[in-house]
């Protein structure tokens, strides 16, 4: 299993699928970690490097792991969202049931299973997807999501509420990525969908601050 990071502010956060936690180094470790990284400001390395790096040991020239969906350093940097457009999409009661179950699929998921399990089955529904863009049936999606988020609690439901839209768009074909973005000073993280440097499912002033440190 990988260990995720990002660097931002010149601190580098790691996320640990395998225990569902971020975390930082201390200072002096931080520092030669970043230097390493270089221009790398995403990705992942092998949970056997990270080990040996967590107990004061930085390898010197230790490769980072491969490249692959959930470490892409390509994810666009958000410009926009469609939540104007969602608002003016119509949507049908059969929908809003489909956005109905999949969030409550994923709430539960979210509490029994660990995130790489989770993300292990998204990238698979990503497989199958016919990959074309229309944003007016994402739209029609979207509205559906937006008669859920009422009947929410808008901390804290942020990774369940993307897992199942991306899941629904990925049912009718689409393509979005699932993105969990941290920001430091004070820490947080956050969940969303995107599809280019569109936001889909969020406010783009909302995750403007957040670095992605996933990406599926």
């Amino acid at each position: 299993m990988d260990i995720h990071f990002c660097v931002i502010g010149g601190r580098a956060i790691f996320l640990d699928l395998r225990r569902n936690r971020y975390f930082a180094l201390p200072s002096r470790t931080n520092g030669a970690f970043v230097t390493i990284a270089g221009e790398r400001s995403l990705g992942a390395i092998r949970t056997s490097v990270f080990d040996q790096i967590a107990v004061g040991a930085m390898p010197s020239g230790f490769g980072f792991a491969g490249s692959h969906t959930m470490n892409s350093s390509k994810i666009a940097t958000p410009e926009s969202d469609r939540l104007a457009a969602q608002e003016q999409a119509a949507t049908s009661p059969a929908l809003v049931l489909l956005a109905w179950s999949a969030v409550a699929v994923a709430k539960i998921l979210v509490q029994l299973c660990p995130l790489y399990r989770i993300l292990s089955g998204l990238e698979k529904s990503r497989a199958k997807t016919v990959r074309h863009k229309d944003f007016a049936n994402m739209d029609r999606i979207g509205a559906a999501f937006r008669k859920v988020h009422p009947f929410m609690r808008s901390d804290g439901n942020c990774l369940p509420l993307t897992l199942a839209f991306v899941w629904l768009c990925r049912r009718f074909g689409h393509s979005p990525a699932l993105i969990i973005g941290v920001r430091v000073n004070p820490f947080s993280a956050h969940c969303w969908s995107q599809d280019g440097a569109i936001v889909l499912n969020d406010a783009y002033e909302r995750v403007q601050p957040y670095l992605p440190i996933l990406v599926s």
